[in-house]
């Protein structure tokens, strides 16, 4: 994807269509935007903004497809945020999260919200009374900090401790491996 083109530059705006189509293809998601400069344009402020601090993007639009395109595009700092990964965190953290959430290090990740989804086991009987969460970026970026500190806690511990690496593989974890973990969970 060619996010660090010149988002006018015709070729480079129909690429970034393109994935997009094939994103929203692969998630069964409807495809939001289809004037490719409209969408290179908004993806490249997107990008900028998450690349460089993992702030909101201002003006940036959000739902189950984009969420997926920016998680592609910048695997290393966004997780897919969607209603299975949304119902795996929020039900992980639901039976404690009146103790964790009076920890100081809770407040990077308080905006954490449910998602209504279709099929499987969501929605959840929660019982703490989780914000709204779909199509808010604050929703988002805290889903990101927590996810990449899922991840660093893994790798920390898998390195420590080889009973908690993953079965017969050395290799370190990845954002979207515990994404993916998350959307089993959250089905």
């Amino acid at each position: 994807m060619a996010l660090e083109a010149d988002p006018r530059n015709t070729a480079a705006a129909q690429e970034v269509l393109n994935a997009f189509k094939r994103v929203c293809l692969w998630g069964g998601v409807r495809l939001p935007e289809s004037n490719p400069f409209a969408l290179s344009t908004e993806v490249l402020r997107c990008y900028k903004a998450l690349s460089q601090g993992g702030e909101p993007p201002l003006n940036c639009r959000l739902n189950s497809a984009w969420t997926k395109l920016y998680a592609f595009a910048i695997p290393d700092k966004c997780v897919i945020y969607d209603s299975r990964v949304a119902a795996a965190i929020t039900s992980i953290l639901d039976p404690v999260i009146q103790l964790v959430s009076g920890f100081p290090d809770w407040r990077s990740y308080a905006d954490l919200g449910t998602i209504p989804g279709r099929g499987g086991s969501r929605p959840r009987s929660l019982n703490w009374n989780w914000r709204k969460g779909y199509g808010v970026w604050a929703s988002q970026i805290a889903a990101n900090r927590l996810c990449n500190r899922v991840v660093t806690e893994l790798n920390r511990q898998s390195v420590a401790r080889p009973d908690c690496r993953k079965i017969d593989d050395s290799t370190l974890w990845t954002l979207r491996e515990v994404e993916a973990v998350l959307f089993m969970e959250g089905y």
